[in-house]
């Protein structure tokens, strides 16, 4: 994802002006807000533009526009034995 685009999307979504701690939190909040469904790509432009993806595209997404802010992320991997899980 271009810097170009980030762009576009930090002023669309009105957040350009924000102080950063608001960023943040109104960047993962308009993610979150994304729907979720599958589009068969988890390219963080194709999520935008389609407005729904999985967990793993709206990740990628918000870690993009994080990076346009100025906001370090660490990538993770977490495992969940389901077996394991109490209902």
């Amino acid at each position: 994802m271009n810097s170009e685009l980030r762009q576009k999307i930090i002023k669309q979504w009105k957040i350009y002006k924000l102080p950063i701690e608001e960023k943040v939190i109104k960047l993962f909040e308009k993610v979150r807000d994304i729907p979720f469904g599958y589009i068969a790509s988890r390219d963080p432009g194709e999520v935008y533009e389609s407005n729904k993806g999985t967990c793993s595209g709206k990740n990628l997404l918000l870690k993009e526009l994080y990076k346009e802010i100025g906001v370090e992320t660490v990538d993770m991997i977490s495992l969940q034995r389901w077996k394991d899980l109490t209902w």
